[in-house]
């Protein structure tokens, strides 16, 4: 499956300038197709209901006589390329990314001008940010708004540098930084703009365990999007509530909206989004005690995030499947993926890496090596410092091994702690 580009207007939008296009050729649907993009194909992008990949775009151009920026922007035509910062951006835009950094760090190292050393920042960013690496896209992304302070103001860098900070683990300034854009929006009656942030202030809320105002939000977003025809938005808001009910112990839900986000972004060619549809669904499974189809749906999504090249998502694939492994008590098999997601999480994302340790924790106690996996659970517990199952699991099995050790007062401290975040989760439901 080809890479969509990471940075097309909606659907909607490239559908009609498609058809516009088409339109001033004096062209059929028909005499537009070619092998492997047919006339009913084309009636679908230009109703906004399939998502093209860059090279599709590429080929339509081609035939039309446009540029593949202005079918995936509006762009206007010629404009790509009329300077270095704007060549990079175009690159940034259409997935070169070798392309994009080298022009992007060339900028870096010539220009002396303050605005487009901070979109060369800004791009670095979202590159960080693509590959995986949140540490480094907050890095570029703060130094770009130092550089020019209303880069906030663009959608693209609040919502790659707010998601940086939620999967860092800097809840709080992820949220205030989403409540801001999505106060913004609204003031502008924004509509999308608004869906926009208030999914991920959503999503956000939903990792810092605060349920409640989250599933506002996302009911909200949902009512404001009854009638759209973007598959993407709508997959996206069904895969936050099904993170939501995940989170909420109700698999059955999650699972029914998860097959829906995925249903609709197989049809989109949105590799990215795609691969986490899998990951999320496999994650549902293993909740609901099916392993075995957890590994299926890793092995189908697994060719989907290696194309993506997010080194973070190929993470969370190693660490389902490590979970998957120890469900169906393979131990040897698990603690391979179970290092290598841990590996890429640390330093990167403290609750994923804390999931990781907890995961190796379960290991270990399998191998029967008592020891080694009481270490690598207090290991995790020191990461996990947001309340939710995770931390409640990773408390009740290392007071377990406590107690068999015979460290009883240890084994109390354990459940008491364990006793005091579980009340407290119940107060914030």
């Amino acid at each position: 499956m080809p890479r969509a580009a990471p940075h097309i207007d909606e659907p909607r939008s490239v559908g009609e300038r498609l058809r516009r296009a088409r339109l001033e050729r004096g062209l059929s649907q028909r005499q537009l197709a070619f092998p492997g993009c047919t006339a009913s194909y084309i009636s679908l992008l230009e109703s906004g209901t399939r998502v093209a990949s860059l090279q599709l775009l590429q080929q339509l151009a081609e035939r039309l006589g446009v540029t593949s920026g202005y079918l995936a922007t509006g762009e206007p035509e010629g404009a790509a390329g009329s300077s270095p910062i704007e060549e990079a951006e175009n690159a940034l835009r259409f997935g070169d990314d070798a392309e994009a950094e080298a022009l992007l760090r060339l900028i870096l190292r010539s220009s002396d001008d303050g605005g487009v050393l901070a979109r060369a920042r800004a791009g670095l960013g979202q590159l960080a940010f693509r590959a995986g690496d949140h540490a480094a896209a907050i890095e570029q992304l703060e130094a770009a708004r130092k550089l020019w302070p209303e880069a906030e103001a663009s959608p693209e860098i609040a919502d790659t540098l707010g998601r940086s900070y939620a999967l860092s683990g800097e809840y709080e300034r992820a949220i205030g930084l989403f409540e801001r854009r999505l106060a913004a929006a609204e003031e502008r009656q924004d509509l999308i703009e608004t869906v926009r942030f208030a999914v991920l202030l959503a999503n956000t809320l939903i990792d810092r365990g605060s349920f409640g105002r989250a599933e506002e939000l996302l009911g909200r977003a949902l009512g404001l999007t009854e009638d759209s025809r973007d598959p993407i938005v709508r997959a996206r808001l069904w895969w936050s509530q099904s993170r939501l009910h995940a989170s909420q112990s109700d698999p059955e839900t999650a699972e029914r909206y998860a097959q829906l986000a995925l249903q609709t972004l197989l049809e989109t060619e949105h590799v990215q989004y795609t691969a986490r549809g899998y990951q999320l669904l496999a994650h549902i499974k293993l909740d609901q005690g099916e392993a075995e189809e957890a590994l299926a749906m890793l092995e189908q999504g697994l060719p989907l995030v290696v194309e993506s090249g997010n080194e973070f998502d190929k993470a969370l694939f190693d660490l389902e499947r490590a979970r998957a492994l120890v469900r169906l008590e393979r131990p040897e098999e698990a603690e391979r993926p179970a290092l290598q997601a841990l590996a890429s999480f640390e330093g990167v994302s403290p609750i994923d890496s804390g999931r990781a340790y907890a995961v190796l924790g379960d290991v270990y106690e399998q191998l029967g090596e008592r020891g080694r996996a009481i270490e690598t659970y207090e290991l995790a517990l020191e990461r996990l410092r947001v309340t939710d199952r995770y931390q409640l699991e990773a408390c009740g099995r290392l007071a377990e091994l406590l107690q068999e050790e015979g460290r009883k007062d240890e084994a109390l401290g354990v459940l008491t702690r364990a006793l005091r975040l579980r009340t407290g989760q119940q107060q914030r439901h």
